[in-house]
Protein backbone atom coordinates (compact mmCIF):
# COMPACT_ATOMS: atom_id res chain seq x y z
CA UNK A 1 0.00 0.00 0.00
CA UNK A 2 3.24 2.19 0.59
CA UNK A 3 3.59 2.43 -3.15
CA UNK A 4 0.47 3.25 -4.11
CA UNK A 5 0.41 6.08 -1.57
CA UNK A 6 3.39 6.99 -3.51
CA UNK A 7 6.49 6.24 -0.86
CA UNK A 8 7.82 3.59 -3.43
CA UNK A 9 11.04 3.82 -0.62
CA UNK A 10 8.61 2.16 2.32
CA UNK A 11 6.91 -0.35 0.46
CA UNK A 12 10.92 -1.59 -0.48
CA UNK A 13 11.77 -1.53 3.34
CA UNK A 14 8.71 -3.17 4.05
CA UNK A 15 8.57 -6.02 1.12
CA UNK A 16 12.42 -6.37 2.44
CA UNK A 17 11.81 -6.84 5.94
CA UNK A 18 9.12 -9.51 5.60
CA UNK A 19 11.50 -11.58 3.16
CA UNK A 20 14.02 -11.46 5.77
CA UNK A 21 12.24 -12.60 8.34
CA UNK A 22 10.80 -15.56 6.14
CA UNK A 23 14.63 -16.60 4.49
CA UNK A 24 15.62 -16.49 8.52
CA UNK A 25 13.52 -19.29 8.87
CA UNK A 26 10.60 -17.78 10.56
CA UNK A 27 7.07 -19.28 9.88
CA UNK A 28 5.14 -17.94 6.85
CA UNK A 29 2.07 -15.95 7.61
CA UNK A 30 -0.16 -18.69 6.85
CA UNK A 31 -0.36 -21.87 4.77
CA UNK A 32 -1.17 -19.45 1.35
CA UNK A 33 0.58 -21.24 -1.25
CA UNK A 34 0.98 -18.09 -2.94
CA UNK A 35 1.80 -15.66 -0.42
CA UNK A 36 5.85 -16.23 -1.21
CA UNK A 37 5.24 -15.25 -4.97
CA UNK A 38 2.93 -12.45 -4.18
CA UNK A 39 5.58 -10.94 -1.95
CA UNK A 40 8.38 -11.96 -4.82
CA UNK A 41 5.95 -9.82 -7.18
CA UNK A 42 5.21 -7.40 -5.16
CA UNK A 43 9.66 -6.97 -4.42
CA UNK A 44 10.02 -7.38 -8.28
CA UNK A 45 11.55 -10.71 -8.03
CA UNK A 46 9.07 -11.77 -10.69
CA UNK A 47 6.75 -9.86 -13.05
CA UNK A 48 3.16 -10.07 -13.39
CA UNK A 49 3.49 -12.66 -16.23
CA UNK A 50 5.45 -15.02 -14.30
CA UNK A 51 2.59 -14.59 -10.92
CA UNK A 52 -0.21 -15.66 -12.96
CA UNK A 53 1.19 -17.87 -14.77
CA UNK A 54 0.80 -20.29 -11.40
CA UNK A 55 -0.14 -23.54 -11.90
CA UNK A 56 -3.28 -23.93 -10.13
CA UNK A 57 -4.74 -20.48 -9.48
CA UNK A 58 -8.21 -20.30 -8.44
CA UNK A 59 -10.51 -17.32 -9.30
CA UNK A 60 -9.96 -15.94 -5.51
CA UNK A 61 -5.99 -16.27 -5.61
CA UNK A 62 -6.06 -14.69 -9.61
CA UNK A 63 -8.44 -11.57 -7.66
CA UNK A 64 -6.03 -11.17 -5.36
CA UNK A 65 -3.06 -11.19 -7.54
CA UNK A 66 -4.58 -9.20 -10.13
CA UNK A 67 -5.35 -6.66 -7.15
CA UNK A 68 -2.03 -6.34 -6.04
CA UNK A 69 -1.12 -6.31 -10.00
CA UNK A 70 -3.26 -3.05 -9.94
CA UNK A 71 -2.13 -1.56 -6.86
CA UNK A 72 1.69 -1.52 -7.71
CA UNK A 73 1.14 -0.41 -11.27
CA UNK A 74 -0.89 2.23 -10.32
CA UNK A 75 1.56 3.23 -8.08
CA UNK A 76 4.48 3.53 -10.29
CA UNK A 77 2.17 5.70 -12.59
CA UNK A 78 1.29 3.21 -14.43
CA UNK A 79 -2.59 3.97 -14.78
CA UNK A 80 -3.30 1.58 -18.45
CA UNK A 81 -1.59 -1.49 -16.88
CA UNK A 82 -3.49 -0.67 -13.70
CA UNK A 83 -6.39 -0.47 -14.95
CA UNK A 84 -6.02 -3.71 -17.23
CA UNK A 85 -5.37 -5.39 -13.86
CA UNK A 86 -8.78 -3.77 -12.47
CA UNK A 87 -10.81 -5.43 -15.42
CA UNK A 88 -8.65 -8.81 -14.71
CA UNK A 89 -9.87 -8.66 -11.22
CA UNK A 90 -13.56 -7.77 -11.55
CA UNK A 91 -13.14 -10.34 -14.46
CA UNK A 92 -12.71 -12.87 -12.46
CA UNK A 93 -16.13 -12.89 -10.91
CA UNK A 94 -15.72 -13.48 -7.52
CA UNK A 95 -17.50 -10.50 -5.51
CA UNK A 96 -17.29 -11.53 -2.29
CA UNK A 97 -13.72 -10.98 -1.93
CA UNK A 98 -12.63 -7.81 -0.98
CA UNK A 99 -10.12 -6.79 -3.56
CA UNK A 100 -13.06 -7.21 -6.01
CA UNK A 101 -14.91 -4.54 -4.31
CA UNK A 102 -11.42 -2.32 -4.02
CA UNK A 103 -11.09 -3.33 -8.21
CA UNK A 104 -14.41 -1.78 -8.72
CA UNK A 105 -14.19 1.31 -6.46
CA UNK A 106 -10.65 2.49 -8.19
CA UNK A 107 -11.76 1.59 -11.75
CA UNK A 108 -14.54 3.78 -11.46
CA UNK A 109 -12.97 6.78 -10.00
CA UNK A 110 -9.62 6.36 -12.42
CA UNK A 111 -12.75 6.23 -15.22
CA UNK A 112 -14.49 9.50 -13.40
CA UNK A 113 -11.20 11.20 -12.65
CA UNK A 114 -8.30 11.01 -15.11
CA UNK A 115 -5.87 12.90 -13.03
CA UNK A 116 -6.60 10.86 -9.67
CA UNK A 117 -4.55 10.03 -7.81
CA UNK A 118 -2.68 13.42 -7.68
CA UNK A 119 -0.22 12.34 -5.59
CA UNK A 120 0.88 9.60 -7.89
CA UNK A 121 3.32 11.17 -10.72
CA UNK A 122 1.95 9.61 -14.36
CA UNK A 123 4.89 7.45 -15.87
CA UNK A 124 5.94 8.63 -19.18
CA UNK A 125 3.76 7.62 -21.74
CA UNK A 126 0.54 7.84 -19.62
CA UNK A 127 -2.27 10.33 -19.74
CA UNK A 128 -3.72 12.89 -17.00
Amino acid sequence: MAELLGDSAAAAAALDDVRQRLDSGQPDPGDDPFARPCLDYMSGRIDAETLLGMPGLTPGVRCTMTSLIAMRELGRGHRTEAQSALDACMGTGVFVFIHYRFAEVLHARLLADPAWPPWITPAEGERL
